[in-house]
């Protein structure tokens, strides 16, 4: 989903069906993919925290700042925004910035 970050996905191990079947062991669970904590300095270093430090994506920053001016002219607060696309477009990075 657009807009969250997956730092832990899991996917079954790779035994087959058959011989989990005939064990009667439970399913394991490993992870493909994690971060340490280094990657998540780093990541929190690297990342943009304002929209005027995002570099790329100019018509997308220029929309969410009309949308952001207009809630705060209006005193309410921003409705729901759903980012999507490809991974590394920046969806992230735009959610964490508002």
């Amino acid at each position: 989903m657009a807009g969250i970050r997956y730092t832990g996905l899991l996917i079954a191990s790779a035994r087959s069906q058959h011989t989990r079947e005939s064990s009667k062991e439970p399913m394991t669970r490993e992870p493909i993919y994690s971060s340490n904590e280094e990657q998540k300095e780093d990541d929190l270093k690297l990342r943009p925290m304002r929209l005027e430090d995002m570099v790329g994506q100019r018509d997308v920053i220029e929309r969410l700042m009309i949308a952001i001016e207009a809630s705060k002219q209006r005193n309410d607060v921003l409705g729901h925004i759903l980012f999507d696309g490809p991974p590394g477009l920046g969806k992230t990075t735009f959610a964490t910035c508002i």
